[in-house]
């Protein structure tokens, strides 16, 4: 339902005799910014600002049609050999104003990258995806995540509790840019309401 050019393109979602779903997208060209990290360990600002611009630009026209991705992460974000970035897997994704697809207090995501609110399993609404965003953008400038622990449980516990180091005081070899590292920091902010208002 969301048409965008920095939105994967699903054209058909059908069911096959056995009973499997599967979904026909378009065909991309290029690595998902997970293998890219996965052989560079980070990228520098100015490769990653046009690509999180993509990415918030994607997540805008989802937020507009009442969609909440809820599992961004390096996985699902295609960087096209053409330039264009684009946010894959809508499959965990949530319309707002639907009934609750999960019972209150199961947590469904990727750990490393799911808000706080997000980890105790209350309603997400599209500043999670901005916290998710502000833990991709961290790990992809520093080559580290905002947050770790040993397990699912600690590293909930601390989403909900732990402030991370800013990536300038976490690595000051970088060179980051003060205004990205203040945005960053922005989106990773505990309170929904204290992020920023939007992706735009």
């Amino acid at each position: 339902h969301i048409e965008h050019p920095n939105i994967a393109r699903v054209l058909d979602l059908d069911q096959m005799p056995d009973g499997s779903i599967y979904v026909v997208m378009e065909r991309l060209i290029g690595r998902s910014l997970a293998d890219k990290l996965a052989r560079e360990g980070l990228v520098a600002p100015g490769f990653a600002i046009p690509v999180f611009i993509g990415v918030s630009k994607a997540l805008g026209a989802a937020h507009k049609k009442g969609v909440v991705h809820r599992d961004l992460k390096p996985g699902n974000v295609f960087l096209c050999d053409d330039g264009n970035s684009k946010v894959l897997d809508f499959g965990m994704s949530k319309l707002t104003s639907a009934e609750s697809l999960t019972q209150t207090g199961y947590t469904l995501g990727t750990p490393e990258y799911m808000a706080p609110e997000q980890c105790i399993g209350a309603p997400v609404e599209p500043r999670t995806d901005l916290y998710a965003l502000g833990v991709l953008m961290y790990e992809a400038l520093t080559g580290e995540l905002p947050i770790v622990a040993q397990n699912r449980r600690d590293l909930l516990d601390l989403h909900q509790r732990q402030i991370p180091q800013t990536m300038r005081a976490r690595r000051p070899d970088l060179n980051i840019p003060e205004a990205l590292d203040a945005i960053v920091m922005k989106c990773l902010k505990k309170k929904a309401a204290d992020r920023p208002k939007s992706a735009e």
